[in-house]
Formats: C-alpha cells, structure tokens, sequence
C-alpha cells in the first residue's frame, strides 16, 4: 500500500522506500507531503506504525521521495508528524547524545529540541507558521508525558503557563488525530489533561480534553488575562537573531511563556479556569 496525493483530478503515488507499507501523515499547502515508508530490508513495518524499525519518515517535494532518517543532517528523524508552509518538519528522532528526542528539520538539518529538565525523551506533534512547536516529553521510563512548548530555541513544560488553581494538570498535546493540528498559527494549543485527585496514567479514560488560549493582542477581552504583559515595548526588545529567524511578531519568550491561560472541557459542560461560567 503505497501513499498517494490527489492533484487536479488524478491520483499520484508517492512511491515507498523499497517496502510495501507507507502512509502520508500531512500536507502543507505547497503540496509538500510528509509520511512514513517502509523500507526494502523490513518490507512489512510501517503498518500505520510511525516508529517502527524500517519505517522511514519521508518528505515528498513534489518530484522525489525523501527518507529524512538517512539524508538530515545533525540527527536521524524517526517519525514526522506535521509540516509547515515553510516546509519546517517536526517529530522525533535519534541524535548523537540522545536516544529520541523532539527534532525541528529545516532544509536538510535536523535540530534537537531536547527534553524538559529530569526528562529523558521527548516529541514533536505540531509546528505552526510562526514556527511554535509542541508536543510531550517523556520521563526516563517514558510513562509519563509533559507538555511543552518551543519556540525561539527554548523548551516550556505548558504546566508552568498557566494559573496555580488551574483546574487541570496538562498531561498531554499529541498525537490527538494524524489529521488535525493540535496548534494553530493563532498560538492556540489542545491537548489532555486530568483534574486534581486524578493520576496522570488515567487520562485515558478520566481525561479532560483543554485550550489554551494566548493572552496576546490577537485574543482580546479573556478574562484573567494580564494585558500589560504584551505591549510595543516586548517587540521592540526583540533581538536581531530573533527577529532574521522569520517571526518578527512573536514576542520573546521570556513574556510568552506568560501569556497562556486555560479553558478547560469538562464533559459535556464548558468553562474558563478562572470562573466565566461553571460546568452546570
């Protein structure tokens, strides 16, 4: 079974590494396509498996089928999960002094993201247009998930972005669905989390499902937000690197790290953390 694009009424296979199995995971709207594929010396893995040994992630440019595991630099990419219009793919992968951790791919390098401090592993869900990755990172016995955020080469567990008396511990980002986007290019994250008294390994069946919203100029009038924190003065600190890195409107992060809050779905009820309206 090999992936395929549909383009002006005709259906293009995308072709394998030399296996039977491959499947696509996204597209971006250049037309550029990420998956995995099966290689020719494990011919049956990447049965919807994304990490599987001898599933490859692959890039498809619009002519040729990339394997990313083999062909990036700095690191060996593993799984890709999202890509976006500027062709910035994100995952996991091997590096030299990391066993799996969280990578950000760009023109052929694979970065390594890292993990969050005491954790030994991590990965990539999503990547947006301002260059905003998310996903979980993992402890040493990869049990336990931690929510990050990365964004203008720093790491944030999410769990520090949001009131003390939050209702939720944030548990995980990703991966919810191959084909939604658990972030969007307005900042917005989704992911899961467990309310107080309820262990983290529960969250597959006492989950709550949460949004967090930025507290920034394009999310005005949430309550609990402190507005004082974005202001022309943050921008104006944006250092040069920051701004060549192709996201001039982000504030620093040392402030976006502060400007998140939660809204939280509980069951069928909806309601801000810091009390708009409670669940009836």
């Amino acid at each position: 079974m090999d992936p395929f694009l549909w383009e002006n009424g005709k259906m293009i296979d995308l072709g394998t590494f030399g296996g039977v199995f491959g499947f696509p995971n996204g597209m971006n709207n250049r037309g550029q396509v990420i998956g995995g594929s099966s290689v020719a010396s494990n011919p049956g893995a990447c049965n919807f498996e994304n990490t599987n040994p001898g599933c490859d992630p692959f890039l498809w440019d619009g002519s040729k089928l990339i394997d990313l595991s083999v062909s990036s630099v700095g690191g060996s990419p593993q799984s890709a999960f999202w890509i976006n219009d500027a062709g910035e793919i994100v995952g996991g992968g091997t590096f030299p002094n990391a066993p799996f951790d969280a990578y950000l791919w760009r023109k052929g390098i694979a970065t390594d993201l890292g993990a969050l401090p005491g954790d030994c592993f991590s990965e990539a869900y999503a990547i947006n247009e301002s260059s905003q990755v998310i996903g979980d990172s993992f402890d040493c016995t990869a049990t336990f998930h931690h929510p990050f955020l990365w964004e203008n080469g720093s790491m944030v567990d999410l769990n520090s972005l949001i009131p003390a008396d939050s209702s939720l511990e944030l548990v995980a980002v990703g991966p919810l669905s191959f084909s939604v986007s658990p972030l969007n290019d307005r900042g917005e994250i989704a992911g899961v989390g467990v309310p107080p008294g309820v262990s983290p390994g529960d969250m597959p069946v006492l989950g709550h499902a949460f949004l967090l919203i930025p507290c920034d100029e394009n999310h005005p009038n949430i309550a609990g937000c402190d507005y004082s924190l974005v202001d022309t003065s943050t921008v104006a600190a944006l250092t040069a690197n920051e701004q060549s890195q192709a996201v001039p409107k982000t504030p620093p992060t040392s402030d976006a790290i502060r400007r998140l809050i939660l809204s939280s779905g509980l069951r069928s009820s909806w309601r801000r953390s810091f009390g708009v309206q409670q669940p009836k």
